[in-house]
């Protein structure tokens, strides 16, 4: 390898989606679509800088940029290394990227990180010929003693060619300490981009933890991050959201995670650190039902939790409809609902391949969590969708649900903020097409 290296680390204009390998939703489609700050890239900024290589961020979707934006920063910045981040549904736009890097430079190396090179690594490369490496899973420890040069025959979680074949080096154990990671260098992104949808104040992410030790069948993080939960120190995550704040003049926060409310002990550590701090931050973080107590929810609201997302699944007609009901019934302040995607590498994805379900890869739109990808033994694809689109217009179009909304702003920008974003969900789901995502 060469030893003077120029990296070009981007997001390719394929639509916005989040690229954690988890959570891979196409966030420009949804029917309320929110901004993630895109942690991958900036994270992979702060490697480079700690080791010293002269780097260029770009997130092409975000800033509303074309392939022509890409080839020209490539013919400016001159990089010998492309790195970007896929995701399964939008991997075939991903891919191009190899093609337009090598349209203006054969030497340039172009490399992929995502979990879909888990499962689907030699197909992929042999279908795309312009690929030369692809990272799996947690990329850091990868990522820094790839561009130390060590040889990709003695790294963990790598696909790569050696003259005709293509080499499968699963992924190795998860890093522990997870403090050892540089904090992501936000200073590369626009933060003005990422709003709270109900405040408009800036917000961000910041990961806190990986892991999840609960089988759920359709979900990735046992594949990318494994079943221990491993936790990053109370200490770092305030010190990363103190520079937030300061530097950033950001208050408000997503805590990303597999599973937030799993460690008791943890959990209340982290909060009442962060409540005795006084950085004085707004949050919000995810959970299941079973992991929580009034004390807990006691503890993270001191600490300024104002969020707490939680999950709820369905299957058959009768279900669905419950779902709803239920969802009704509890009224909380916000719903979301979506069809679920079958992404390679989890036991729904092997049942609807197994059953014929889904017919062929081919079949895995870019559309994720917002159109319906295959039927059920008791639902076409057609009904799957009508029951989502009923979801969204039972549950948003309630005359309690719309009176509640206002009341609970508690200022004239606030209560703007919640009908500027109202009216826009209400006339998207007035005017929903059969086909959901239209």
């Amino acid at each position: 390898m060469s030893s003077i290296k120029k990296v070009l680390v981007m997001n390719a204009p394929s639509g916005v989606y989040c690229r954690d390998d988890r959570c891979q939703d196409r966030i420009d489609e949804f029917l309320e679509p929110v901004y993630r700050t895109p942690l991958e890239i900036l994270y992979q900024a702060a490697l480079l800088k700690q080791l010293g290589i002269e780097f260029l961020v770009r997130d092409y979707s975000l800033e509303h940029k074309t392939w022509n934006h890409l080839k020209q920063d490539i013919e400016s910045f001159k990089p010998t290394h492309i790195v970007f981040n896929i995701t399964t549904p939008s991997l075939k736009g991903d891919l191009t990227t190899c093609d337009v890097a090598k349209s203006v430079d054969r030497n340039i190396v172009t490399i992929a990180r995502g979990l879909h090179f888990a499962v689907k690594n030699k197909t992929i490369f042999e279908q795309y010929p312009n690929l030369d490496v692809a990272i799996i899973g947690e990329f850091e420890k990868t990522f820094i003693q790839y561009f130390k040069d060590e040889e990709l025959e003695k790294l963990d979680g790598v696909v790569f060619r050696q003259g005709e074949n293509i080499v499968f080096r699963p992924q190795g154990a998860g890093i522990e300490d997870l403090d050892s990671i540089p904090f992501p260098l936000r200073e590369c992104i626009d933060n003005r981009l990422f709003r709270r949808p109900d405040t408009g104040e800036l917000e961000t992410t910041v990961r806190v933890s990986r892991g999840c030790p609960f089988p759920c069948t359709y979900c990735l993080a046992p594949l990318s991050a494994g079943k221990k939960i491993r936790y990053r120190s109370p200490e770092n995550i305030i010190a990363e959201m103190r520079e937030c704040k300061e530097k950033y003049g950001i208050k408000n926060f997503l805590l990303r995670s597999d599973l937030f409310s799993a460690n008791r002990a943890w959990v209340y550590d982290f909060c009442d650190k962060l409540a005795d701090s006084q950085l004085n931050v707004n949050w919000s973080c995810n959970s299941r039902a079973d992991t929580i107590d009034p004390e807990k929810l006691k503890r993270m609201k001191r600490a300024g939790c104002w969020l707490l997302s939680l999950g709820v699944e369905s299957e058959g007609a009768r279900e669905i409809e419950q779902t709803i009901n239920f969802a009704i019934k509890i009224d909380p302040d916000f719903a979301h609902f979506s069809p679920l995607y079958p992404y390679p590498g989890t036991e729904f994805y092997d049942v609807v391949t197994k059953e014929g379900l889904l017919k062929s890869d081919d079949d895995l739109h870019p559309y994720a969590l917002v159109k319906p990808v295959v039927p059920t033994h008791y639902l076409s694809i057609e009904e799957i969708n009508r029951y989502f689109v009923r979801a969204w217009r039972r549950f948003h179009l309630r005359p309690r649900y719309i009176m509640k909304t206002f009341l609970r702003a508690r200022s004239p920008k606030v209560m703007y903020s919640y009908a500027r974003y109202g009216t826009k969900l209400v006339g998207k789901m007035i005017n929903r097409r059969v086909t959901a995502g239209q």
